[in-house]
């Protein structure tokens, strides 16, 4: 996809959607790759692609072994064989917890019915959205914004795993090499020497994602995280990077923060689970 199609009503064409859950796809692939062998973060032991849907289970202990299913019925149309073939697959990698995805596609009434008979509920949703990375975005704010350079990394990482809370020990190293992986950028905002923000765009083709979106407490609500999210459109346009994503749940700041710098909604994305 070279850029965002136009948009009725909050559904983005297929082309579009097609492009969001392939770029996602790398995105998740390649922090899968930059986990270090018996990583306490690591989170993948299994990956396989049934009917052009993907299906990972985490590689967390035998007790917490969460499914994921992505794209289904997106890149091939979905069928009762297959979604039985995937449940197969996740039991046989003996997940406990099974996390679902519909995404937008003319079968999601259909693929919602099969879910249901067979257990599984809706539990949350996602919600993607686009944005061209032209014109060029303002990024008005007191406090500097930048690349990340050399030895700033651990404290981006440290940032990372403070605001999402994340419980394994080396989930701060990890996220500190995130820079490490082929078209990640880390930005931060600084007050002063003080690191008070981040940000990251990853780049395939032409398109990005727009996310690790932080802002320490004091420092919210004034804007911060808007010019951020510009820069990074900015930063991304001038790269040759022709439009951008991004995911949030929805009703919450990160998406007014979005729509602020010119994103629209793509499409949204119910999660249904089953333990």
């Amino acid at each position: 996809m070279s850029s965002p199609s136009t948009r009725k009503a909050g559904i983005a064409d297929i082309e579009t959607i097609r492009g969001i859950e392939r770029i996602e796809e790398l995105c998740r692939a390649g922090h899968d790759a930059l986990h270090r062998p018996g990583s306490q973060a690591a989170r993948l032991q299994y990956r396989v692609s049934i009917a052009g849907a993907s299906i990972e289970v985490s590689g967390g202990p035998p007790d917490h072994r969460i499914g994921r299913v992505y794209s289904f019925g997106i890149f091939e149309p979905a069928t009762e064989k297959a979604l039985d073939k995937i449940l197969d697959a996740l039991e046989t990698a003996k997940s406990t917890q099974i996390r679902f995805r519909v995404p937008q596609t003319d079968q999601r009434a259909e693929i919602t019915n099969w879910l249901l008979a067979r257990g599984l509920r809706r539990s949350s949703s996602m919600v993607h959205w686009v944005a061209q990375t032209l014109p060029m975005r303002p990024t008005d704010t007191p406090y500097e914004i930048r690349r990340v350079r050399n030895g700033e990394m651990e404290e981006f990482g440290r940032l990372i795993a403070l605001h999402y809370h994340l419980k394994p020990a080396d989930s701060a190293e990890f996220h500190s090499r995130l820079e490490e992986m082929p078209g990640m950028a880390c930005y931060m905002a600084f007050d002063g020497e003080t690191a008070i923000a981040t940000g990251a765009n990853f780049t395939a083709g032409s398109g990005c994602i727009v996310e690790y979106g932080t802002t320490l407490g004091p420092y919210r609500r004034q804007g911060l995280q808007a010019a951020m999210i510009g820069y990074r459109l900015n930063q991304a346009a001038a790269s040759g990077c022709e439009w951008a994503c991004a995911s949030t749940m929805g009703a919450d700041r990160s998406s007014r923060n979005l729509v602020r710098q010119g994103f629209e909604k793509a499409y949204d994305t119910p999660v249904y689970t089953r333990n």
